[in-house]
C-alpha cells in the first residue's frame, strides 16, 4: 500500500506560508495597511488609513485603499484608490465595506466646518476598474430634518452597505441641547438621477445623553441592527425595519440583564442573512471578551449563543472585530500571545453544525512576530478569510488571506480486485461543485474526469469506485477539487492507492 498523501494546493484554516501575506505596492513606515479590509467573489479592498501619497502635496497620510483581484491562483494589486478630494490627515481607507460592484469608504479625518468631521466615497466597478461616484456626508439635506453638522462628527469612521442602501454612524452627533445622543444617516441610490441621496437620520426612541446610538450600525435587506453603548448600565440594540417609504424601530433590547461593571458594548458589528454580531469587551484587558451571536426569527432579533475567548483570558482582545456569512464566524484576537511573542495576533473561526456554533480552527500566522495585531480587521466571503495586520513590521501592515480547507478520507486503503472503494470529501462550502477525478496511473499523468457533484448541506461528498482488474498491482492516485468559484478550483486533495 502506498503513502497517503494529503497535499493543500492553497492554504488552510491552521495557519499561513509564505505566499499567503499580500503587501501595498508602495509600503511605507506607519501606513498601517490592513487597518480596514472587504472581499466578495474575488475581488478584495484592503484600506492603509495612514498611508501617504507622494505625488500629492498635500497627501501626507491622507490614506489610500488597494485593490486586489484572484488571477492565476494568485492574489494580485490590481489598483490603488484614493478620494478625489484628498487632504493630509484624512484616514480615507478608516473603514471599508463592498456589496457586488459597489463599495463605501470611510474617511473620517475629513475636515469640514471643523477637524474631523468626516466624509465616506462611494466607488463603482465599471467591469475593470473602481471609479469614484459619490461623496457622502452628515450635511443637511432637503426634506431630512438634521441638526447643523457637528464639529467632530468622525463621520465615516464606520460603514455598511446593503443592496442600494448604505447606513453611517456618527456616535458623537449631539440631539438638541443632548449630547452625544448618536444618529445614523441613511442614503439610497435613485436609479432615475444616479446620485446617493440622503433618506433619513435614525434616532433612538429613548435616546439621552451619551447613549452613542450608532455604536455599530449594520443593515441586510429591510432590516438593521444599531447599537448604543451608552444606553443603560449594560447597553442596548435597536432593530430597525424599512416599510417601503420610511425606517420604523421596532426593537430595542440590552444586551445583558446584569452589567459587568468593566465591559462596555462595542456594538453592533456584522451581518449577515438573520445572523448577527454583538461585541462586548473589557477595556482594562482583564474579563474575558464576549461576542454576543442574535438570530432574527420573523422582525424579532432574540439571542442565540455568546462565544468567548478559548483560553479564557481577556488579554486577546477576543471579539474586538468579526465577521459572520452564512453558516461560519470569524472572531479576532489581536492581542493573542503567539510563538512570535506578544500581540502577535490571530482569530478564532467558529461554524454552526445545526444547533450551536462550534468552534472549528484558530487561525495565526506561523512567522508572526511580537506586535504584529493579526486580525485587527476581519474579512470573510464564501470560503475565504482575510485579516488585517496593522503593526506588522513596524506599522507597515499586512493582509493575510485564509482560504477553507478539504479532507479526504478513502474507506479502503487496501482494495481487492473488484471491490468498492468509498471515497468522502469533507470540509466543502455546502452546495458548492466539487470534481473527483483520477490524475495518475503508475506513474502516467491522466486526468479523467470520474463524477461532478454537489456538496451536501453538511460540506461533505462521496463517491465511490470498482476496482478494475486490469488495474493489478498498479498505484492509481485520485484527487477532489472543491470549486469557490466557477472556473478555478480553490483547495484540492491527493490520496494514493496501491491496487491488490
Amino acid at each position: 500500500m502506498g503513502p497517503v498523501i494529503l497535499l493543500s494546493v492553497l492554504l488552510s484554516w491552521n495557519g499561513t506560508h509564505a505566499g499567503d501575506r499580500v503587501l501595498p505596492s508602495d509600503s511605507h513606515l506607519f501606513a498601517n495597511f490592513g487597518s480596514a479590509i472587504a472581499i466578495e467573489g474575488q475581488r478584495a479592498l484592503i484600506g492603509s488609513r495612514s498611508a501617504s501619497d507622494a505625488l500629492h502635496p498635500t497627501g501626507t497620510r491622507t490614506g489610500a485603499v488597494y485593490a486586489f483581484e484572484f488571477v492565476d491562483n494568485a492574489w494580485v494589486e490590481t489598483q490603488i484608490l484614493r478620494s478625489s478630494d484628498g487632504m493630509e490627515f484624512d484616514q480615507f481607507g478608516w473603514s471599508i465595506d463592498m456589496e457586488g460592484d459597489v463599495a463605501v469608504i470611510g474617511a473620517p479625518g475629513v475636515d469640514g466646518t471643523d477637524d474631523d468631521t468626516g466624509a465616506a466615497y462611494i466607488f463603482r466597478h465599471n467591469g475593470s476598474q473602481w471609479e469614484e461616484e459619490g461623496r457622502l456626508t452628515s450635511f443637511f439635506h432637503p426634506g431630512v430634518p438634521v441638526v447643523e453638522e457637528d464639529r467632530v462628527d468622525r463621520f465615516g469612521a464606520a460603514v455598511s452597505i446593503s443592496g442600494n442602501v448604505i447606513m453611517i454612524p456618527v456616535t458623537s452627533r449631539d440631539i438638541g441641547n443632548s449630547e452625544g445622543v448618536g444618529a445614523v444617516y441613511v442614503f439610497r441610490y435613485s436609479d432615475s438621477t444616479n446620485q446617493w441621496d440622503q433618506e433619513a437620520r435614525l434616532i433612538a426612541s429613548d435616546g439621552g445623553q451619551w447613549d452613542s446610538f450608532g455604536s455599530g450600525a449594520q443593515v441586510v435587506g429591510n432590516f438593521a441592527l444599531i447599537g448604543a453603548a451608552g444606553a443603560s448600565e449594560s447597553g442596548r440594540a435597536y432593530g430597525f425595519r424599512y416599510n417601503g417609504s420610511t425606517w420604523n424601530e421596532i426593537q430595542m433590547f440590552d444586551l445583558d440583564p446584569i452589567p459587568t461593571v468593566t465591559q462596555d458594548v462595542g456594538g453592533v458589528i456584522s451581518i449577515s442573512g438573520n445572523v448577527a454580531l454583538l461585541n462586548k469587551y473589557d477595556r482594562n484587558f482583564i474579563h474575558p471578551n464576549e461576542l454576543h451571536v442574535y438570530r432574527r426569527i420573523g422582525t424579532q432579533w432574540q439571542e442565540e449563543q455568546i462565544l468567548t475567548a478559548p483560553n479564557g483570558l481577556g488579554t486577546e482582545s477576543f471579539g474586538f472585530c468579526a465577521e459572520v456569512s452564512g453558516d461560519v464566524i470569524v472572531a479576532s484576537a489581536f492581542r493573542h500571545e503567539g510563538a512570535g511573542g506578544e500581540e502577535t495576533g490571530g482569530a478564532y473561526l467558529y461554524h454552526h453544525d445545526g444547533v450551536e456554533w462550534v468552534l472549528e480552527k484558530q487561525l495565526i500566522d506561523r512567522h508572526g512576530s511580537e506586535g504584529d495585531w493579526l486580525g485587527t480587521s476581519v474579512a470573510l466571503d464564501d470560503g475565504k478569510v482575510l485579516l488585517g495586520a496593522t503593526g506588522w513590521l513596524a506599522d507597515h501592515g499586512a493582509a493575510f488571506f485564509f482560504h477553507n480547507p478539504l479532507e479526504l478520507d478513502v474507506s479502503n486503503q487496501d482494495p481487492g480486485l473488484g471491490e468498492e472503494i468509498e471515497f468522502t470529501v469533507t470540509g466543502g462550502l455546502p452546495l458548492k461543485p466539487t470534481i473527483f477525478a483520477l490524475v495518475e496511473l503508475d506513474g502516467t499523468r491522466r486526468f479523467d474526469i470520474l463524477s461532478t457533484a454537489q456538496f451536501d448541506d453538511q460540506g461533505e461528498w462521496r463517491a465511490s469506485l470498482i476496482t478494475p482488474v486490469d488495474l493489478l498491482g498498479a498505484v492509481i492516485r485520485f484527487q477532489s477539487f472543491g470549486i469557490y468559484h466557477p472556473g478555478r478550483a480553490g483547495e484540492s486533495l491527493w490520496e494514493t492507492v496501491r491496487l491488490q
